[in-house]
């Protein structure tokens, strides 16, 4: 990175790379995994270290394709057998229309500068495309947003100037969002505060209670 200041926190939940290279579990991963085919073409966005696509790998018997604007993540993805390359996703897809089954952007979307067209690029070059992101709408986001304080909570308990989420949003906005793309939620999981299954509560009421949201996106029927 460049600058003067500190360099940020390695951290694989926030897209950085893990320097120590020992492979992550997130709590998305194991939704993520369960709504891939078996032996899928896999495009997966914002890779970091590859621990995701890893497993993909291993236990789907996937060929995936990570991108990453972070060099350390993707020399150390590649390792873990993914064909990993340095790219920024708000430059465009470098990949013909339909080449992949799935595309992934697992707590990505937040970080890119050009959020619609990413999506839009990812729904072009695959099948289905699964997102997930923090909520923005959460009702602790929403107590703290009260106080007069940025909201930490979607950001992981981050400051609001020592993370990459620069388009924080809700799962309603990125339901509009679909919407306006010509696409539609297949499939939806929602987690709850603190919590690596899904909330009863969450689901009911996603926009208030969700932590983080799952969603499998497909184009509509033309």
């Amino acid at each position: 990175m460049s600058g003067s200041g500190p360099a940020l926190p390695w951290r694989a939940d926030y897209g950085y790379a893990q320097r120590s290279g020992a492979p992550v579990d997130r709590p998305e991963y194991a939704t993520l995994i369960g709504w891939t085919p078996r032996g899928s073409r896999v495009l997966d966005l914002g890779c970091g270290d590859g621990s995701l696509g890893a497993r993909l790998i291993h236990e789907r018997g996937c060929t995936v394709t990570g991108l990453d604007l972070d060099p350390t993540g993707v020399e150390i993805a590649r390792a873990r057998g993914l064909d990993a390359r340095v790219a920024d996703l708000d430059a465009g897809l470098p990949f013909p229309d339909g080449l992949f089954d799935v595309a992934i952007m697992n707590v990505t979307l937040q970080m890119v500068y050009r959020p619609g067209f990413v999506m839009a690029e990812l729904l072009r070059v695959s099948r289905a495309a699964l997102v997930t992101f923090p909520n923005f709408a959460h009702w602790i986001a929403r107590v703290q947003l009260l106080s007069g304080r940025f909201p930490r909570r979607p950001l992981y308990g981050r400051h609001w100037y020592d993370t990459r989420h620069i388009h924080l949003f809700s799962w309603q906005d990125f339901r509009d969002l679909t919407r306006e793309l010509g696409a539609h939620v297949t499939a939806a999981q929602h987690l709850g505060l603190g919590s690596r299954t899904p909330s009863r509560l969450a689901a009911t009421w996603p926009n208030l209670f969700a932590s983080i949201c799952l969603a499998r996106i497909e184009r509509n029927a033309s």
